[in-house]
């Protein structure tokens, strides 16, 4: 996990969910929903919570600190559900951040794997690359729901924010299963890119000294 510690606002209407004792906290929710739900929601719990807790605890290994997921209200009046994932990885190698941006796109095109529409912008006075896209992600198996996909169209925006010696990355990403409605998250995902600030965590084994 980085030592890196890293400051971010996240915008009101997310619900933050555990990346710590994942296990110990899901089997508590698992536990309540047996004994208190209706059968109906007890068997989709018994679908759905296994799942959110395998992603959860991915997410977890990928040094995630944050995980929530939103309910908002779109320009015309419809709910609309998202995931927000901010991730963060360090290298400890300081580099132009700006070169750092043009490798991991250039990475990412030669794999195969570009984020659709990608661009390198200033933002601030800072480097910040910008995607989206629409993939198809499993669709999920809800009891008493025909299945009529196995894909499910996601739109998706992700900001990376480097800090400012490049050796760190803040990877923000959101999700939707409301493709048209996506694009109107895509202010949202700049501001919570401005407000991306690193912090280098104090090693309290290492002596510090005072200029008095």
């Amino acid at each position: 996990m980085s030592s890196t510690i890293l400051d971010v606002s996240i915008p009101q209407g997310y619900m933050q969910m555990p990346l710590t004792d994942i296990g110990a906290r899901f089997a508590t929710v698992a536990q309540l929903t047996e004994e208190l739900a209706p059968p109906d929601m007890k068997r989709l719990a018994h679908e759905v919570l296994p799942a959110y807790a395998l992603m959860l605890e991915a997410l977890a290994e990928m040094d995630a600190r944050y995980c929530g997921i939103g309910r908002h209200t779109s320009s015309t009046g419809e709910l609309v559900i998202s995931c927000l994932t901010v991730c963060v990885v360090d290298s400890d190698e300081k580099r132009n951040p700006r070169l750092v941006l043009k490798e991991l796109v250039t990475s990412r095109v030669e794999a195969g794997d570009a984020f659709g529409a990608t661009e390198v912008l200033e933002v601030d006075g800072r480097p910040m690359l910008f995607a989206e896209r629409v993939v198809g992600l499993p669709a999920p198996e809800i009891p008493g729901r025909a299945q009529l996909a196995d894909t499910t169209p996601t739109y998706q925006l992700e900001a990376v924010v480097p800090a400012g010696d490049g050796s760190t990355l803040a990877a923000i990403e959101m999700s939707t299963a409301s493709v048209e409605r996506g694009p109107e998250f895509r202010k949202m995902i700049v501001d919570i890119a401005r407000s991306v600030a690193f912090t280098a965590a104090v090693d309290l084994d290492q002596p510090s000294s005072l200029n008095l």
